[in-house]
């Protein structure tokens, strides 16, 4: 799947089949995580894979007991090392960077389930205490998000995105003109770009 079809394709999928995925596909969809940008490329980030049943409805419950958890096929608990961050960039490395890196890896994996035919939701309400006691994961360990992966049960719609014109200026910020060029014509190339895409994915 090209990227950028992956990228317009992925949703947020709170139900999922009970279906399997095989390892080599998970291997995949993780390596991509792997590969993701990141401070100094000290590569601190962490995966916890949950397939457990029991495992998993625990996790939930650290998750505002989110029970629809239980039905991924695997949750993966991003963590980081933020102390190494820390040692390399202060103060800026603990509070900024390593929650970029785990971010990142996160976006990654999101897409890269998606072109798999993989559904898949990023999940922040985690309470840490709990959750840490649970996965046995040690004080100097931060844990930042869990990603729950499994074949769709079916795929919501795309939600509604600002118009690119509103989110983006020239040069500075809310500037929109600059020396007689307008951005507003990103708007209508924007709805090119869309048309284009949902063209291509009805043909499928």
């Amino acid at each position: 799947m090209e990227t950028l079809r992956a990228i317009s394709l992925r949703r947020t999928v709170r139900r999922f089949k009970p279906r399997r995925i095989f390892e080599k596909t998970l291997l995949k969809i993780l390596e991509a995580g792997n590969q993701a940008p990141n401070a100094g490329n000290i590569q601190t980030t962490r995966f916890i894979l949950v397939t457990d049943p029991d495992l998993k409805k625990e996790v939930a419950k650290c998750a505002a007991d989110q029970s629809w958890l239980t039905k991924a096929y695997v949750l993966i608990v991003l963590c980081s090392i933020t102390d190494k961050v820390e040692r390399n960039y202060g103060s800026r490395g603990k509070k900024l960077y390593a929650i970029q890196n785990t971010s990142l890896a996160a976006q990654n994996i999101l897409v890269a389930a998606t072109a798999a035919n993989i559904g898949s939701a990023f999940v922040s309400a985690i309470a840490d205490k709990t959750i840490r006691r649970v996965l046995s994961i040690p004080d100097n360990i931060d844990i930042h998000s869990i990603i729950a992966l499994g074949y769709p049960e079916r795929v919501p719609k795309c939600p509604a995105k600002a118009a690119l014109a509103d989110i983006t200026y020239y040069s500075k910020w809310g500037n929109k003109t600059s020396e007689g060029f307008s951005i507003f014509p990103l708007e209508s190339a924007a709805k090119s770009i869309k048309s284009t895409i949902s063209k291509k994915l009805k043909r499928k």
